[in-house]
C-alpha cells in the first residue's frame, strides 16, 4: 500500500517547480472528489485515492526500469491521469454501465474549472486520450501519433500502471469477511481472486505478481486471462517505441525476490 506521506511520490518533477505545483494542486482537488465515488455493485474494486497513489508508484517503476527517456510534461500527464481517470464513476450513469466511465471522466474533466485550469490545451488533449483509452477494451492502435507528447505511448503505459493495481488492497480480505453473506457466487469468486494477490511490482519488462496460491482456481480463471490479454494489446504500442512487450511473472511469497 502506498502512503500519502510518501516523500518521493513526484520524484521526477522535483526539478520542475511549475509542474510539481500543478500536480500537487491536482492531488488536493482529486482528494475532494474521489471519496464520493459510489461503490455500486459489491463486485467493484476500490477506485479511491489509494488506487491513484498505487498507479503513481507503478508509473515511477516504469520510468525507472524501462530505459526510455520521458519529458517532464509526459510524466506530469501520467501523474495527472492517475488522479482523474476514474472520476467518471462519480456519475450515476456509470452505475448502470461501468464501461462508459472513461468517456464520462473525459467529459467531467472538461467541465471542471479547477482541472482545466491546471493544464494547457495541448496537455488537455493528450490527457483526454490517456483517460479515454485506459479501459481494457479500447483499441490503443487507433490513437494518432503526436509530438512532442507521445499520446500512444503514454496511453499504453498508463494502462499498464492501472492494470498492475490488482492486489488485495483493492478488495481487502477484512472487508470481504464482513460482506460475503450479501454477495452472489460470482461476486465471491471475484473477491477471492483478488485477495489471492499480495502485491504487484513492475521491473520492466517484467510485471511481477506476488500471489498466495498461483493455482487458486478463481485467480487462474479471472485474473490471469485478463492480465495477459491486456498486456498483449498494449505490448504492440510499446514495441513501436523500442520497448519489449511486458511479460507477467507469477511468484509466491516463498519465491526469490526479482
Amino acid at each position: 500500500m502506498v502512503l500519502f506521506s510518501e516523500k518521493d511520490l513526484y520524484q521526477y518533477l522535483f526539478l520542475y517547480p511549475d509542474l510539481l505545483s500543478r500536480i500537487e494542486a491536482a492531488e488536493r482537488h482529486a482528494n475532494l472528489l474521489l471519496p464520493f465515488i459510489p461503490r455500486g455493485l459489491p463486485v467493484y474494486q476500490s477506485h479511491g485515492s489509494y488506487h491513484s497513489l498505487a498507479i503513481i508508484r507503478h508509473i515511477n517503476q516504469i520510468i525507472r526500469t524501462s530505459g526510455l527517456i520521458f519529458s517532464p510534461r509526459e510524466i506530469f500527464l501520467l501523474y495527472l491521469a492517475a488522479w482523474f481517470h476514474d472520476i467518471g464513476y462519480l456519475h450515476p450513469f456509470s452505475l448502470h454501465n461501468r464501461k462508459i466511465h472513461p468517456a464520462l471522466s473525459v467529459e467531467m474533466i472538461r467541465k471542471d474549472p479547477v482541472i482545466t485550469g491546471l493544464v494547457q490545451e495541448e496537455e488537455l488533449r493528450v490527457l483526454d486520450i490517456i483517460i479515454q483509452y485506459h479501459g481494457s477494451h479500447a483499441d490503443l492502435t487507433t490513437i494518432e501519433e503526436s509530438f512532442p507528447l507521445r499520446a500512444p505511448l503514454l496511453a499504453a503505459l498508463f494502462r499498464l500502471a492501472d492494470l498492475a493495481d490488482i492486489g488485495a488492497d483493492r478488495c481487502p480480505f477484512s472487508v470481504f469477511v464482513l460482506i460475503q453473506d450479501g454477495l452472489s457466487a460470482n461476486e465471491i469468486q471475484h473477491w477471492q481472486a483478488h485477495t489471492n494477490i499480495l502485491r504487484c511490482l513492475i521491473v520492466y519488462p517484467l510485471i511481477v505478481v506476488l500471489v498466495q496460491d498461483p493455482k487458486q482456481p478463481f485467480f487462474k480463471e479471472r485474473i490471469i486471462p485478463h492480465v495477459e490479454e491486456d498486456l498483449l494489446s498494449l505490448g504492440l504500442i510499446c514495441e513501436r517505441y523500442g520497448l519489449a512487450s511486458p511479460v507477467p511473472v507469477y511468484l509466491t511469497r516463498d519465491s526469490d525476490n526479482p
